[in-house]
């Protein structure tokens, strides 16, 4: 009996071992992936071959290219300015250097993949933003999505109603919520904004009856 409890014990501290062995591997592999991640992350590179095209397109098409999303006002680009790229495994930064050098434009590239676009003489800077969200009855909405419009930065609303968010100067914030009527609303260097949504009529009247 002693000689299977001896035998027992070695197969449990073997199986302990290998256990061990195994999450040791997986988390180097998790750390490697991690790391691998974000040198690519880092260093986004865009393949494109476009000749005397308009710039807002031009945007467009390395958008569909890269993981970026350009942040930026109608009247700053120019309708009839025309841009060409001849890009092979090039860094992204590059590519938009080689872009706005012979531009009154410059940019900068904010966090989650978001480019904003002004004119050079502009100090390009991030507007803490803060306010609170009520119905037409003058209650707090909580959970609503305040959105930076075009970009992937978001935040909600507390209990109160109440947001803070930064965004770059010249953006526009989208407030949505479930019931209510999606609204937007430019910044304009404002660091405060108090939002009013109205209740959304679709499917109010609808009246769904179910019979037993």
């Amino acid at each position: 009996m002693k000689k299977i409890n001896g035998l027992l014990a070695v197969k449990r501290r073997g199986i302990f071992k290998i256990l061990f062995l195994m999450k040791l591997t997986i988390a180097f592999i998790l750390l490697t992936s991690l790391q691998l991640s974000a040198k690519t992350y880092s260093q986004e590179r865009i393949t494109l071959n476009i000749q005397s095209t308009g710039l807002k397109m031009a945007l467009k098409q390395i958008e569909r290219k890269s993981i970026f999303r350009f942040l930026y006002n109608d009247a700053v680009l120019s309708s009839d300015q025309k841009v060409s790229i001849n890009a092979i495994n090039t860094p992204i930064t590059e590519v938009l250097d080689n872009i706005f050098n012979s531009t009154a434009l410059t940019y900068r590239i904010l966090e989650n993949n978001l480019v904003v676009i002004t004119k050079k003489d502009l100090l390009l800077q991030d507007i803490r933003v803060t306010g609170k969200v009520t119905s037409s009855t003058g209650d707090p909405v909580p959970s609503v999505t305040v959105k930076i419009k075009g970009s992937a930065v978001s935040t909600s609303t507390d209990g109160a109603g109440t947001y803070a968010i930064s965004v770059p100067d010249g953006a526009t914030l989208v407030f949505s919520s479930v019931g209510f009527i999606t609204l937007e609303m430019p910044v304009n260097g404002r660091t405060e904004l108090n939002i009013t949504l109205q209740i959304s009529t679709v499917g109010l009247n609808e009246v769904v009856v179910v019979g037993y």
